[in-house]
């Protein structure tokens, strides 16, 4: 049970992927449909969502309801416990309760309604099991505190994610033994996060499209092969970054972000190492004037990868490689990765690039634009 209002919490996505890579089925039962966001369930096959169809079939689920004596008991005694609002649930349990067999495990993180949908759910299938997973919201400020109390009492397997947290837990609900709950703490992906004072970043900031040379560099990235190197490329457009990268087999080594302001951005120009930028003339979009985002990753004294594409050179004196060239693209990353270990000459080519932008395209040339308007 989730409910993916506002996209899914990266460590409950980690426990259905990890459950599923162990070879189990896993179905997604979420109260909102909402696959945009960070941790996608494209990886989870079964996926249901309340939608205004599911409502209507929840209803008609509860109008029979009143022909079942048992299942009428168990409605009844659940919106005495939650109130005139516990009828949505009773709606959502009814309709999700239809994918639940009686084997099944009903895994719920948040002791909030998803874990009163659960128990819901789980009285209607009494031969399913029920699990629990309390993390700290729900000890602090329960959207129903009462019903909370019950539903815990009917969990097959409580589960906490810290030694405080089972404390809160068998103090709100002292019917609960401590044998009852177990302390697990929740984990990470520890390779994904992982101190690597070796590896280097490679910057590019643009519109994501043809004439900016993506295919060329992700090609280049390919040739590299070199896990240490890792590409952040930040902007927008029509181009698909993610699905480009996963075509060249480089998706590993690529983050992509959204356009950001020239604030969010100072952060990626103080803290990569390189900024590739491997233009190229396309028919539709021509050639490149000479793009400010190489004057921004200068004047922050940057190492420059990037190509002899329309009027770059005017800016640009190293390392300057050829257009659509995913070799000579490669070689030039290189070339700058040999800088950047020479810490005397990253420094000097450093404090070059930002004199050069200083000296030629600082903000004297606005007031020089300003006067020549007034002038004749």
């Amino acid at each position: 049970m989730i409910s993916n209002r506002n996209g899914l919490e990266s460590f409950i996505h980690r426990e259905m992927r990890l459950t599923k890579e162990a070879g189990n089925d896993v179905v997604a039962l979420s109260f909102y449909k909402n696959r945009d966001n960070h941790f996608k369930l494209d990886s989870i096959p079964e996926y249901v969502a309340i939608s205004p169809i599911n409502v209507v079939l929840g209803i008609i689920e509860l109008l029979k309801s009143f022909l079942i004596f048992k299942r009428l008991r168990i409605i009844l005694e659940y919106l005495r416990l939650s109130g005139v609002n516990g009828i949505i649930d009773v709606i959502m349990a009814l309709f999700f309760s239809k994918y639940i067999d009686n084997g099944s495990f009903i895994q719920c993180h948040f002791g909030d309604r998803k874990f009163f949908v659960g128990t819901l759910i789980k009285e209607l299938k009494p031969q399913s099991t029920l699990g629990l997973t309390v993390h700290a919201h729900e000890l602090y400020a329960n959207p129903n505190l009462k019903l909370f109390k019950a539903c815990l009492l009917k969990a097959d397997k409580i589960v906490t994610i810290s030694g405080l947290n089972k404390k809160l837990l068998l103090d709100i609900q002292p019917k609960l033994s401590p044998r009852e709950v177990r302390v697990i703490y929740l984990s990470i992906d520890l390779g994904l996060f992982k101190a690597n004072h070796n590896g280097i970043k490679v910057l590019t900031v643009s519109r994501f499209t043809e004439r900016k040379g993506f295919r060329e560099l992700f090609e280049a990235i390919k040739i590299l092969s070199n896990p240490n190197i890792e590409f952040i490329c930040v902007g927008w457009g029509d181009l698909d970054l993610l699905r480009l990268a996963k075509e060249y087999g480089v998706e590993e080594s690529i983050t992509v972000y959204n356009k950001m302001s020239s604030k969010q951005l100072q952060h990626f120009y103080s803290t990569c190492d390189i900024f590739c930028l491997p233009s190229k003339s396309t028919e539709t979009e021509g050639s490149e004037g000479i793009p400010v985002v190489l004057m921004e990753a200068m004047a922050s004294e940057m190492q420059v990868v990037t190509t002899t594409n329309g009027s770059i050179p005017e800016l640009v004196d190293s390392v300057i490689v050829p257009e659509d060239n995913a070799v000579e693209l490669a070689k030039g990353l290189l070339k700058a990765i040999e800088i950047h270990s020479d810490f005397e000459m990253r420094s000097s080519i450093g404090v070059k690039n930002r004199e050069k932008v200083l000296r030629q395209f600082s903000g004297s040339n606005h007031q020089e634009l300003l006067n020549y308007w007034k002038n004749d």
